[in-house]
């Protein structure tokens, strides 16, 4: 037992209350950025169902306007989606880096 009483000093009791709070201190920062990344989550999966919703609610309405066919549609289906994600992604992506620049 004689040779383990040195191990406990004051400095092995300071050490060990450093890490301690360092190690609370990274766990809770770790839950409020899980919480955070699971609002991310849920915020971008809305935005894919109100896009997608969109979608769904005018193709009817688009194939009839253009009087195409269906296959015709899927192939104005992939010019469109090129265009959604130059004006979608860029905007998000863009506003995404703002706000993080703005919120840190």
């Amino acid at each position: 037992m004689s040779e383990f009483a040195s191990l406990f000093t004051t400095a092995t009791y300071i050490t060990l209350s450093v890490e301690f709070f360092f190690g609370f201190a990274l766990g809770y920062f770790l839950g409020r950025l899980v919480k955070a990344l699971i609002g991310l989550m849920v915020i971008s999966f809305v935005g894919v169902l109100v896009n997608f919703s969109q979608f769904v609610a005018i193709s009817d309405a688009v194939v009839q306007q253009l009087g195409i066919s269906p296959a015709q549609f899927v192939n104005v289906v992939g010019v469109i989606m090129l265009f959604l994600g130059l004006t979608v992604i860029i905007p998000l992506a863009l506003g995404l880096v703002l706000g993080y620049l703005i919120g840190r």
